[in-house]
């Protein structure tokens, strides 16, 4: 959204730091299934911010069938020794780790969104700044459908 008051303003939800070597990974640990893990991967799929998910499986999760149906994800079915020796070369933005303990906590949308990305906003000192907004809205930073 956007505010048009003393100090034009831009603001809503941000794609993880695009930066290359820092996705969002998930490790699924044995134990897991695949209905622990949709309604993370899903905000990611339907989104621009698909390419900066990494999805890390146990092959003890049997998940490689469902894995594969999502396109245009990373999704990599490796051991412990395999994901932290992986791990040990990148800087992920963030890294949620799914055990199988526990199901979807019933939070509000906004805040289950906001646990896998950012509230930002960009201001312009200018008031009414239209060639701010009609330029910084296509920022590719924003988390966009």
């Amino acid at each position: 959204g956007y505010d048009k008051g003393a100090r034009t303003s831009l603001f809503g939800l941000q794609r993880p730091p695009l930066l290359e070597d820092s996705p969002t990974v998930i490790r699924v640990v044995a134990g897991s299934s695949f209905d622990e893990l949709a309604p993370y991967v899903a905000p990611f799929y339907v989104t621009n911010a698909r390419s900066q998910l990494v999805i890390s499986a146990d092959p003890a999760c049997g998940l490689s069938e469902h894995l594969a149906k999502f396109k245009g994800m990373q999704a990599v079915v490796e051991d412990t020794q395999a994901f932290e020796k992986r791990m040990g070369g990148i800087l992920p933005y963030n890294h949620i780790k799914l055990e199988g303990k526990k199901g979807l906590e019933p939070l509000l949308a906004m805040h289950w969104v906001s646990r896998l990305f950012c509230m930002g906003h960009i201001k312009s000192v200018n008031t009414h700044d239209d060639a701010f907004v009609a330029k910084f809205s296509k920022s590719k930073k924003w988390l966009a459908i």
